[in-house]
């Protein structure tokens, strides 16, 4: 049988009208009443939420659900942490077999150890928080999933069960829900089409202990590949960091990342840059070794190119916090150009040659970001450029402009 058989599931409540449930053809709600055995062993799936409250109701659903299991029905009961006072009469022909007792008052989680059933494991780990606990169980149950009882000594007991009953079935777990009852219903309902359908199997624990030729040496290999697959994932990871520069970054982070970039540039040049206590504005210094400033700089991000604007706020900035004119000081504008556009075309784009020359009379160099982060791969590409920025930055201005396979120096004195 395929989930598309799967076109009645009654869904008997106990007078509570469950939102949504309409929009999903195979649940046929049954808020009152008390539909017949037939009707029971017809259905493809019996599902009863409680908690059940109407003790008459409840009395003869389970008399319709006993001959129902006769029949060949497959019942669920979905209870709601614990059982109410009426609950269990549902289960009176299974007493004392049958017998749930609370935990205490507070919510738990199934626990983990042993770990729930595969095929319910998605389904309670969302919605199976209980404060129930069974007691005691027919000796052919199946444990679905328990529940922490004592923390030391470390002690579970079983909190979902599924029972084989005459030719029929029953299933009862716990359920919780924040949002809307179909999509909880709607994992309820695949969990125990799996496990009926023996998709996802819980393995005995003394699998462990068990081992044929050949499968301790595939499980070395498949642990050294697993180890090996991480370390790619991480390098793949680190390499990727440097598509940022010309991602969306704007701000503190958009200054780090360009300081961390420039420097693994520079490296070898006998400059790098560094990162200076925050004086209102987005900017760093590049230093020689001996720590003594050569440029002043600053990062930034605009949604379109690179202006006279930035040019002339980097040097007013230059003025106020060092009292250095333009021969005095070099400067280094890097701007994430076009920050928002997902198209690669206009982050490419050319300079205004405006702009270029009056960097060049301010004595700021020009780097967009697509320009440091082509100098980053040419550099991961065995392709040292480290003097040649740094003799840009200390070269009287203009715009380094940076492609995959030439640095031109827009400005530079010839």
């Amino acid at each position: 049988m395929g989930n598309e058989e799967l076109s009645r599931i009654l869904l008997v409540t106990d007078g509570v009208q469950a939102v949504g449930l309409q929009r999903i053809a195979q649940f046929l709600p049954v808020p009152t009443g008390v539909p017949t055995p037939d009707d029971f062993a017809a259905a493809d799936l019996v599902l009863i939420l409680g908690p059940l409250r109407d003790q008459a109701r409840t009395l003869e659903l389970a008399g319709a659900l006993k001959l129902a299991r006769e029949r060949g029905a497959s019942v669920v009961f979905a209870y709601k942490a614990r059982f109410d006072l009426v609950d269990p009469l549902l289960f009176r022909d299974l007493e004392p077999l049958l017998r749930g007792v609370p935990t205490g008052d507070s919510l738990k989680a199934v626990a983990d150890h042993p770990a729930p059933h595969p095929a319910f494991r998605e389904y309670l780990t969302l919605h199976g928080q209980t404060s129930l606990r069974f007691a005691s169980l027919p000796d052919d149950a199946e444990v679905l999933a328990r529940v922490q009882v004592t923390l030391i000594p470390y002690e579970t007991a079983p909190t979902a069960v599924y029972i084989e009953y005459a030719r029929g079935s029953l299933y009862v777990l716990p359920y919780q829900s924040a949002g809307e009852m179909w999509s909880l219903l709607d994992r309820l309902v695949q969990s125990i089409w799996d496990h009926r359908e023996g998709r996802l199997l819980a393995l005995p624990v003394f699998f462990d202990e068990l081992h044929l030729p050949g499968e301790d040496q595939m499980s070395q290999a498949i642990e050294k590949h697993r180890r090996d697959l991480g370390r790619l994932e991480e390098a793949r990871a680190a390499l990727t960091q440097h598509k940022l520069l010309v991602g969306h970054g704007s701000g503190d982070a958009l200054e780090s990342l360009v300081v961390e970039e420039l420097s693994f540039v520079l490296a070898g040049s006998g400059l790098q840059a560094r990162d200076v206590e925050e004086r209102g504005v987005e900017d760093f210094e590049v230093v020689d070794e001996r720590g003594e400033r050569r440029a002043f700089a600053e990062s930034k991000a605009s949604g379109r190119s690179v202006t006279l604007e930035h040019v002339n706020q980097l040097n007013s900035h230059r003025t106020e916090l060092f009292d250095a004119t333009s021969d005095e000081l070099a400067g280094l504008l890097v701007v994430n150009t076009f920050r928002n556009d997902d198209a690669l075309d206009r982050r490419r784009g050319a300079i205004d040659e405006r702009v270029i020359r009056h960097a060049k009379r301010m004595n700021v160099l020009i780097l967009r970001t697509w320009d440091l982060y082509e100098l980053v791969a040419r550099q991961l590409a065995g392709e040292d450029e480290s003097r040649a920025v740094a003799a840009a930055i200390q070269g009287g201005g203009g715009w380094l402009e940076a492609t995959e396979k030439e640095l031109t120096h827009h400005g530079a004195a010839s």
